[in-house]
């Protein structure tokens, strides 16, 4: 499963009150890169670290050092405290009870690393920052694992498996079955826009395997693509031929429909794993551009949107509890065997990629995976009727690098 998202750089800001650590998010071309010269923690409060993109480089024997400074600053604090208690009793039998305490900071632990054909990021802020960094260390290995599981381009993952199962009804795992769920509700909730029964297309137009390097530029690409056009359903709605059984734990679907949940299953992964983190104080999860922010305290965090042209700041969104996600054609192209330029975001219609004035957008949803359906809809649904798709709010950017926002909390619709 390779990243689907391009052009839109997410950084994110937390609360004061908090030991912040790699203050910035960038999410380019799917994913967060984070950088940290100076190592992934630091033993005080208030740091904004400056993050570079492309790489992480945590120095360990520096992170072993800040933790034990980290032990003996709440060691202190555990002293205050108990001094305190020590002193309200001793001046509650002189005067009025008094009670003194002060409070433990919350820890954000972090972690960036290549997965999906991208990067991810987990961040998890609490006053244990033992659990923290094990929920963390956790929420990784989960990551990585199911990137194996579902991935189209590994044999015998569960994708592949299932797509070559000559049976008609397939035992899956639970998780298989919410993938397949959520991408059949995705193309119910779009008409059959969002259609995940495209992988043969996918693979006629060249992507058959992951993509790596930067793709063609996106003005570049834009002089070379065909008229302008908005994506229609595929008349055989192969997707209305998909069912999915809770109770029996099976997808039914006739031999020889493959399924391809492409982005729509790294936003159930990055729903289902801030569900699992939700009673830390702060939660931000990020599959590869789908991107979930939560917990029982979550702190106000700027998330900025790039533009796919030059990566310049179109808009800031400041969020608490929301997810976000970006589907574009600015990172992921290439020369198709025909020699045109060819994408990852087809037309269902035709099954070719599709070019319809709009080059990116950003969603806002209460879920990573609504997210993830409504910015691909908006995309496909050309300039016109973009805007009536985000009922969240978003970012549309067109093909002469202009851009709509759609700012619920602000109140802001502009058109530049």
């Amino acid at each position: 499963m390779a990243h689907d998202h391009a052009g839109a750089r997410l950084w994110t800001r937390s609360g004061a009150g908090q030991e912040v650590v790699g203050e910035r998010l960038i999410v380019d071309g799917g994913g967060v890169d984070a950088d940290d010269d100076h190592g992934c923690e630091r033993g005080h409060l208030g740091v904004d670290h400056a993050l570079e993109r492309g790489h992480l480089n945590v120095d360990h024997a520096l992170d072993d050092v800040v933790e034990l400074s980290i032990e003996r600053h709440l060691v202190i604090l555990e002293r205050q405290l108990v001094f305190g208690q020590r002193l309200g009793r001793r001046e509650q039998r002189d005067h009025q009870p008094v009670m003194s305490a002060t409070a433990v900071p919350a820890v954000e632990r972090r972690d960036t690393f290549a997965c999906f054909g991208s990067r991810c990021t987990v961040i998890v802020a609490d006053t244990d920052w033992r659990a923290a960094r094990g929920a963390v260390t956790s929420a990784r290995d989960r990551l990585l694992e199911w990137h194996e599981r579902f991935s189209r381009f590994v044999p015998g993952s569960e994708v592949t498996r299932l797509n070559e199962d000559p049976r008609e009804t397939v035992p899956v795992s639970p998780l298989m079955r919410r993938v397949v769920e959520a991408a059949v509700k995705a193309a119910w909730a779009t008409d059959g826009l969002v259609d995940p029964t495209l992988l043969g297309e996918l693979e006629r137009a060249g992507y058959d395997a992951h993509f790596e390097g930067d793709g063609i530029p996106l003005a570049s690409a834009l002089t070379r693509a065909p008229a302008r056009r908005v994506g229609r359903p595929a008349a055989e709605a192969r997707w209305q031929l998909v069912r999915t059984d809770r109770r029996t734990g099976t997808v039914t679907r006739p031999p020889g429909v493959r399924i391809d949940p492409g982005g729509i299953a790294k936003g159930v992964f990055a729903d289902e794993l801030a569900v699992q983190l939700a009673r830390y104080e702060a939660v931000v999860v990020d599959c590869g551009g789908d991107l979930r922010l939560g917990g029982t305290e979550a702190p106000a965090r700027q998330v900025h949107v790039a533009s796919p042209f030059d990566d310049a700041i179109l808009h800031t969104f400041v969020l608490r509890s929301s997810a976000v996600a970006t589907s574009g054609i600015g990172k992921r192209s290439w020369v198709g065997v025909d020699g045109g330029v060819a994408h990852h975001l087809l037309d269902p219609r035709t099954g070719r990629p599709a070019f319809t004035g709009v080059v990116q957008v950003t969603a806002l949803a209460p879920s990573a995976s609504e997210a993830e359906t409504l910015s691909k809809a908006a995309l496909l649904r050309g300039p016109a009727q973009a805007g009536g798709v985000l009922v969240h709010g978003g970012v549309i950017v067109l093909d002469d690098g202009s851009f709509v926002v759609l700012d619920p909390d602000s109140g802001v619709r502009a058109d530049l």
